[in-house]
């Protein structure tokens, strides 16, 4: 995969924001889906790395959330985005060190 200069300002983006502390992490569990399974309603306000990732890069022209859109921006598949939120995203951690395990399994495999 070739990872051009735009992809590399995305993501340097997307592991900046995880790190900023402007996010809470929400619930760490998710179905055989990917949907979210929530615990208890303060799990609901916080953020997982998926939505992060949409919310900055996934937005379509016609105001809908796509998260090819998004896992295009980062140069990563769809299995990686997987990987990302069912691997890395639930596991009682925090975004930071998400950020730090995505970095290092996922963007520094190219």
């Amino acid at each position: 995969m070739i990872i051009n200069s735009e992809i590399r300002q995305n993501r340097a983006l997307f592991l900046s924001e995880l790190r900023s502390g402007k996010y809470s992490k929400g619930c760490i569990k998710s179905d055989e889906k990917g949907n979210p399974v929530f615990e208890n309603d303060s799990e609901k306000e916080g953020h997982c790395c998926c939505a992060i990732m949409a919310h900055l890069f996934g937005w379509t022209p016609t105001g809908i959330l796509s998260l090819s859109r998004a896992t295009k921006a980062l140069g990563i598949t769809s299995k990686e985005c997987k990987i990302i939120q069912s691997e890395i995203n639930d596991r009682n951690s925090t975004l930071i060190e998400d950020a730090d395990v995505i970095e290092n399994k996922i963007f520094n495999k190219y």
